[in-house]
């Protein structure tokens, strides 16, 4: 309800793209309610992305990446947070869906634990921006890195 009173953008990390959009959904009722339009906020998505040819690396990776940085395993990880791996193919129609739900603007984390899987990572996710635009205008955003 806040967000659509008074703030010029969301970036929320649902690990589900439904939750995703219901809350979207709530910041543009609140928005309207406040007499503000929906569109003065923009939706945003942080999440943290694997992209490996093999899918079972891409979650090993993301797993050691997971368990590195929040001391946690990924199946405990993905329950909280935006967290995608698999093959470029697969990334794509996972951040897709997010897309769909109303996201605008996607902030990616690479899944890596030092700097040249980073660089390999940014490229890879930013290889994947003309496949995650919308239809329209506004166009999505993918800005690899944190």
């Amino acid at each position: 309800a806040r967000t659509g009173r008074l703030y010029d953008g969301w970036l929320p990390y649902p690990p589900d793209p439904a939750d995703y959009r219901t809350g979207l959904h709530d910041i543009h009722q609140a928005a309207t309610a406040a007499g503000r339009t929906p569109e003065a906020i923009t939706p945003a998505l942080f999440v943290t992305v694997r992209i490996d040819d093999d899918p079972r690396t891409a979650r090993a990776a993301l797993d050691d990446y997971a368990r590195a940085t929040y001391g946690m395993p990924l199946a405990e990880l993905e329950k909280i947070q935006a967290v995608v791996a698999g093959t470029a193919e697969q990334v794509a129609q996972r951040l897709s869906r997010y897309v769909t739900a109303g996201a605008r603007h996607l902030i990616t984390r690479p899944a890596a634990l030092n700097l040249r899987a980073q660089r390999e990572q940014m490229e890879r996710v930013a290889a994947l921006i003309p496949d995650l635009t919308t239809p329209s205008p506004p166009r999505t955003r993918v800005r690899p890195g944190q």
